[in-house]
């Protein structure tokens, strides 16, 4: 099935920050069509998967924060973090990436 990815301007600065490639992105899309991501806990769904940056693989790449529809065919990528910044998001950031999941739901007719 086909699938259109959708990323904020944030995911795009963070990816070009980072030195991520375009074909480390394109392998972060094929695992998130395979199934890929740890949900995030107490999040309202969101799964979270690490990129691979240059020079520094996946375990010092940057992690991405993603809300996935496979039945409309789009997965959204939310917001993104290089590993240089910080280990993880924090409570406030996913509070507000939660909120978004939403109403996200609502237009995927998702629960």
């Amino acid at each position: 099935m086909k699938r259109e990815f959708v990323e904020s301007g944030q995911v795009r600065q963070v990816f070009e920050a980072n030195g991520v490639s375009d074909e480390q992105v394109r392998e972060m899309e094929k695992q998130v069509m395979q199934g890929y991501g740890a949900i995030v806990p107490g999040s309202g769904g969101i799964k979270k998967i690490r990129c691979g940056a240059a020079g520094r693989g996946k375990r010092g790449g940057v992690r991405v924060l993603f809300a996935d529809y496979p039945d409309a065919g789009v997965t959204y990528l939310l917001s993104a973090l290089g590993k240089r910044q910080r280990a993880d998001f924090n409570q406030s950031e996913l509070k507000i990436i939660k909120q978004l999941k939403r109403q996200l739901d609502k237009i995927h007719g998702s629960k």
